[in-house]
């Protein structure tokens, strides 16, 4: 079992991301984060095996949660931006330098053409 710490401040990507990777039987969602902080706590106290991180939270910035997160409960960060669909390189080396193992766009929904292919690359 993949334990998953999903850290995404919008509801409803929040929703998403959680409902696309709960459809895996081999994943579990260990806890959902709101904010930077709220990410950086839940990975030191409930080691998951993975975390998901939006870059653009409030309180602490999802760059600064995974250098945190890597300082104190290192564990694989995949970054979830709606940024990285503009092909921005310099997220992707802004997040390995981090610690981000990755950095994925975020999905579009289910109504999307594309949705399948997305939910299976995450």
């Amino acid at each position: 079992m993949i334990r998953v710490l999903v850290a995404e401040d919008s509801p409803t990507a929040r929703a998403l991301l959680v409902a696309m990777l709960s459809a895996d039987p081999e994943i579990q969602i260990v806890a959902e984060a709101k904010t930077g902080i709220e990410a950086v706590e839940m990975a030191e106290r409930l080691r998951p095996d993975i975390v998901t991180m939006d870059v653009h939270m409030p309180e602490l910035d999802g760059l600064q949660a995974t250098e945190r997160i890597m300082a104190s409960a290192p564990c694989p960060i995949l970054i979830v931006s709606s940024q990285a669909r503009d092909a921005d390189i310099s997220l992707s080396l802004d997040a390995t330098r981090a610690g981000a193992l990755l950095v994925l766009p975020k999905p579009e929904g289910p109504l999307s053409a594309r949705f399948e292919a997305e939910k299976r690359h995450l």
